[in-house]
């Protein structure tokens, strides 16, 4: 294992080798030895070319050999053969060392790509962006690619403090993606004022629905509807048919709280399963107010944002 690590070279040994030395065995013996990713072993070469080679004419031929070796590299992932890994080491390695006409006996700090630091840098600002796009395409049903091209429109939208909510509030963002799209927060009072809307449409949702049952469902249907329509019923449901056998649909929701009203149109206004066979649609009087409210429903997802 000892001679194993005494004949590995670094990452920064292996460019000082090839941008100080002129002997291509030397150079291809460096690269050899070297156990890193050769394509990061270029960028690091070409990285450092300018600060080493002096002469305009030497930085170009230089970079025309790392210009040969990234061609062959991008043959490589293309066919999948590896065999190319031999020119492209040949073209960033003795290229670059014969490209200078001679060697400069001065101390140059080898430095990582500019790049990477890049990259660095930005790494919070694009996992951001990642994370908003992910909500976008479970709420909104789209592919990532699709809610990237849809940010330059949500920065003119999140102007507006209102749509800005609205927005935000469909999307379930946090404060740090709103800022995303803008800079300053979304007033209070706005934030108020919207979760009041937001309340109240609720409530009367709620109340639509509680009425509904508290009215009884099955009011409207004639008798005869109802008995060529009969549920079905499971055998597990037989001792509560019986134990309410004697009363009327009416009388049955009677045994319910306003609590248990509650949870139960909360499930019948948010689930979208099937409806029971024995309900009958409204007069046409009612059932047009109640048409145009759904219309508007259908067009969103959500009775305050639409998109």
């Amino acid at each position: 294992s000892t001679s194993q690590k005494d004949n590995t070279s670094t990452i920064f040994d292996t460019v000082t080798r090839v941008l100080k030395s002129k002997n291509p065995e030397h150079v291809k013996r460096s690269l050899f030895e070297n156990n890193e990713d050769p394509t990061l072993v270029m960028e690091y070469i070409a990285e450092n070319i300018p600060r080493e080679y002096e002469s305009n004419k030497e930085v170009q031929k230089a970079y025309e050999m790392i210009s040969q070796a990234d061609l062959y590299f991008g043959r490589t992932r293309s066919s999948q053969y590896y065999g190319y890994w031999k020119y492209a080491s040949d073209f960033m390695g003795v290229g670059v060392s014969v490209s200078k006409r001679d060697t400069y006996r001065k101390f140059s700090k080898v430095v990582s790509p500019m790049a990477f630091t890049m990259m660095g840098r930005t790494r919070g600002k694009r996992a951001l962006r990642d994370q908003i796009a992910s909500k976008m395409e479970e709420k909104m049903h789209v592919s990532l690619q699709v809610a990237y091209t849809i940010f330059p429109y949500f920065e003119i939208m999140f102007e507006n403090d209102e749509v800005a909510w609205e927005i935000s509030d469909f999307l379930e963002l946090e404060d740090d993606e709103i800022k995303f799209f803008r800079k300053k927060k979304i007033p209070k009072a706005v934030i108020k004022k919207m979760e009041k809307i937001k309340a109240e449409m609720r409530e009367e949702e709620k109340e639509e629905w509680r009425k509904t049952i508290k009215d009884g469902i099955f009011r409207e249907i004639p008798p005869q509807e109802l008995e060529n329509n009969e549920p079905e019923f499971n055998e597990d449901d037989i001792d509560d048919i019986d134990s309410h056998k004697n009363n009327t649909v009416i009388d049955i929701f009677d045994d319910f709280d306003d609590d248990e009203l509650d949870e139960i149109a909360n499930e019948y206004s948010l689930s979208n399963g099937p409806k029971s066979k024995l309900r009958k649609k409204k007069s046409k009087e009612e059932s047009e107010p109640k048409e145009e409210k759904e219309e508007k429903l259908d067009k969103g997802q959500t009775t305050l944002f639409s998109f």
